[in-house]
């Protein structure tokens, strides 16, 4: 059942319940008659078939064993690609096993680290894998569909996907997930929300809800603490605070010791938007250029459409329209993303 495999990983799916057996022995009697393809890859030794060998041992599994040993098999191989860290072939493996909650859960726990990487294409794809109705039924996936949207700023879809959540957070479903898990759930729904209150101009409920969110998270969410700083630090621009917001900001980013995340960018972004809207244009751009600088060095490529678009601003309130041209230029190019 294994496209490609290492010693650990066999033992993992079929165990080792013959003293006289051992996996090791086995592929090392197959490498020696070249029935395997060995190569290095992630500090260990791989293993393939030859492809006829692979294909006729494909035929024997169907004609010997049954269709639920055959999805046991393929659970085991799940559980031992999610703990070694290899979530894309645990999650293949549990859908080959029949085993929709077991893909579903693997997703779920994902969604941290695929937001920390803006990598919207994996996650329409896993929500592409699942039945519709299991997506409904399930608020985390509800929050990975609208955190999507969110990555190709289809908000109006997105605020109902929200209402979802929140509806299911205060039903049954939500009495199932761990105190935990809903907790992580409502700081993301808070952030949304305080996302939904900038939109509409209300900058006391976006404070608060960001707020919230910040109390809410643990730190490895910096995609989402992120946002809630960036709404937090607009608003605080909005009431007027822009002093105190640029303080609190700078000291926040200066604090970070990794300053090429999503959390610390999200912090110059906000910066750069509370200086333009106080027309504060050269430190708006210092800042851009910060932020420019440390997204090519952490590969954030929307962070630095971001600031090419706070430089472009800059440069065409200065009227220097060739400058603000190439700015904008990169952020057309890269509209796709």
């Amino acid at each position: 059942i294994l496209d490609r495999f290492c010693p650990s990983l066999c033992e993992a799916v079929v165990g080792q319940s013959d003293p006289a057996w051992s996996v090791r022995a086995c592929i090392d009697w197959l490498e020696r008659a070249d029935l395997l393809v060995p190569y290095q890859e992630e500090r260990r030794t791989w293993y393939r078939y030859h492809a006829l060998l692979r294909d006729f041992l494909r035929e024997r599994q169907r004609a010997r064993f049954g269709a639920e040993a055959v999805a046991g098999l393929h659970r085991e191989a799940a559980t031992w690609f999610a703990q070694e860290g290899m979530p894309h072939e645990a999650v293949q493996h549990a859908l080959q096993s029949g085993d929709l909650n077991l893909a579903a859960s693997l997703i779920e726990a994902r969604l941290c680290d695929e937001l920390n990487r803006e990598d919207r294409a994996t996650l329409e794809h896993w929500l592409a894998v699942l039945p519709e109705d299991l997506v409904q039924r399930r608020p985390r996936l509800l929050m990975m569909k609208a955190w999507s949207l969110q990555l190709s700023w289809q908000l109006g879809a997105q605020a109902k996907l929200v209402s979802q959540v929140e509806a299911l957070i205060g039903e049954d479903g939500g009495a199932t997930l761990p105190p935990e898990e809903q907790q992580l759930l409502r700081g993301q729904v808070l952030v949304l929300q305080g996302q939904y209150a900038w939109l509409n101009n209300l900058a006391t409920r976006r404070v608060a809800c960001c707020e919230e969110t910040l109390a809410l998270l643990p730190r490895q969410w910096t995609y989402v603490r992120g946002g809630a700083r960036l709404f937090r630090g607009l608003g605080m621009g909005a009431m007027g605070q822009c002093q105190a917001a640029g303080r609190v900001m700078l000291d926040e980013y200066e604090s970070l010791g990794d300053k090429t995340a999503w959390y610390a960018l999200r912090i110059l972004h906000a910066l750069c938007l509370n200086y333009l809207n106080a027309g504060q244009l050269e430190a708006a751009r210092q800042t851009a250029q910060v932020m420019l600088q440390q997204a090519i060095r952490g590969g954030l490529d929307v962070m630095l459409c971001w600031a090419r678009l706070v430089l472009g601003v800059v440069h065409y309130q200065w009227n220097d329209l060739e400058s603000a041209g190439v700015h904008f230029a990169e952020v057309v190019d890269r509209r796709y993303l």
